[in-house]
């Protein structure tokens, strides 16, 4: 095997800021990708008629799954890291996984392949040999010769590991340009990876990380914040390895646990469909203005922090909020109030329930304390006429001078004799 660099003591200097770019979700890091690769690829082929592209395994797969680029008959694909299986395997050749997805689409396409064989140091010389062989038109070399590829896409696991490259092994350490295929016999079936310097020898790098689960709903949070900036080795961390020349794009998942100094990293605001505004409108607020406001920040594509904030987007002021306080205190303030401002405070709140008539006749009503009474009030006298006649004790004009002894009836019964 090449030369081992014995240097892996100091840690590495945390990824630039400007290099991590904090996208939405897993959508919108596979959107990103595909468009940086596309970029790429458009670049590639003006500059000299040809695109050579690497990636891995693993979800970067499902990230160019129905894309159906233009260039794919000037694309050489070569995968960073394969098993030494059957091409035809597709539970485990990233291969027959490529095919299916996407590559099977891409007619014209040029994928460099295993020979099928589970001799792992035998299929990384192979592999090493045929892209030595590609003319410097469709993969020209760097000034150590190493292979340069227009675009290497990669995925960093949990454990660090970046292609077949895993913590704690020597493979990590291989520099120079000597060999860049590396055999790894650590699993069954072996595989065959691209070493760190090959990696990093691309015109473009990226690191894509993204996608939540039931088991890890923060993604791969953990992993990117110690491959972005913890106190990590090559020998500690492989991932660790790019990071003096990948771009990461990731989903706010991943990308959650970074310190602020990578806050400004946020790229691309969430979907529309996940900004909601509270509407004060049944509060008899007329929203007209503001409510044509909202979508167009939202189309515009603001972060949701920004389009959270209430106040500019409803319109509502402290003021407002203690009218409607206000008005519920009036609702339910009749009930402990003195007599005279309980039916006042009804007739208030309620103006539509009653009718012209009732606005005359206020001031009887208020020695009467049920307000169910002050509703039957206004329709007048043939109301009064069927209370007295039910009641014989209610007052009327005569019974004034009632309270005079019975003597009194005995002289009208004489008088009234007498006058006959």
């Amino acid at each position: 095997m090449a030369t081992t660099s014995p240097k892996v003591e100091a840690a590495l200097p945390p990824v630039d800021p400007s290099r991590v770019f904090v996208l939405a979700d897993a959508n919108a890091v596979a959107d990103e990708v595909f468009q940086r690769v596309d970029d790429a690829a458009k670049t590639a082929i003006a500059e000299r008629g040809h695109f050579a592209l690497a990636i891995p395994g693993g979800s970067v797969l499902k990230m160019l799954a129905g894309r159906h680029p233009k260039w794919a008959d000037k694309c050489t694909l070569a995968y960073v890291n394969h098993k030494c299986v059957a091409m035809d395997d597709e539970e485990l050749a990233t291969h027959a996984k490529a095919v299916k997805l996407f590559l099977g689409s891409w007619e014209g396409a040029s994928p460099v392949v295993l020979s099928g064989s589970g001799d792992a140091a035998r299929e990384a010389e192979l592999y090493q040999s045929e892209l030595a062989s590609l003319p410097d038109a469709v993969l020209p070399r760097d000034e150590s010769g190493l292979p340069q590829f227009d675009m290497v896409v990669l995925g960093v696991g949990d454990d660090g590991h970046v292609g077949s490259l895993y913590p704690g092994r020597e493979e990590p350490l291989v520099e120079g340009s000597e060999q860049w295929i590396l055999p790894v016999e650590m699993k069954t079936p072996g595989s065959i990876t691209f070493s760190l310097p090959l990696m990093s020898a691309g015109k473009n790098v990226l690191v894509a990380a993204c996608g939540v689960s039931d088991k890890y709903p923060m993604g791969k949070s953990d992993a990117m914040k110690q491959a972005i900036e913890g106190a990590e080795t090559i020998a500690s961390f492989p991932g660790a390895g790019v990071r003096a020349v990948a771009e990461w794009i990731i989903d706010e998942a991943a990308g959650s646990k970074l310190s602020a100094e990578y806050a400004s990293s946020v790229a691309v605001a969430p979907p529309v469909a996940a900004a909601s505004e509270p509407a004060p409108s049944s509060e008899g607020k007329s929203s007209k203005g503001e409510t044509s406001e909202v979508p167009k920040a939202q189309e515009a594509g603001k972060p949701r922090r920004k389009s959270s904030k209430k106040g500019p987007s409803t319109g509502f002021s402290p003021k407002a909020k203690g009218k409607k306080g206000g008005r519920v205190k009036a609702s339910s303030s009749p009930s402990p109030a003195p007599e005279p401002a309980g039916p006042e405070a009804v007739a208030s709140e309620k103006p539509a329930s009653t009718s012209s008539s009732t606005e005359k006749t206020p001031k009887p009503k208020k020695t009467k304390e049920p307000s169910a009474e002050g509703k039957k009030e206004p329709r007048g006298k043939s109301s009064t006429k069927s209370d007295t006649a039910q009641t014989p004790p209610p007052p009327s004009p005569a019974p004034a001078p009632e309270p005079a002894p019975e003597l009194s009836q005995l002289e009208k019964t004489r008088a009234l004799v007498l006058g006959k």
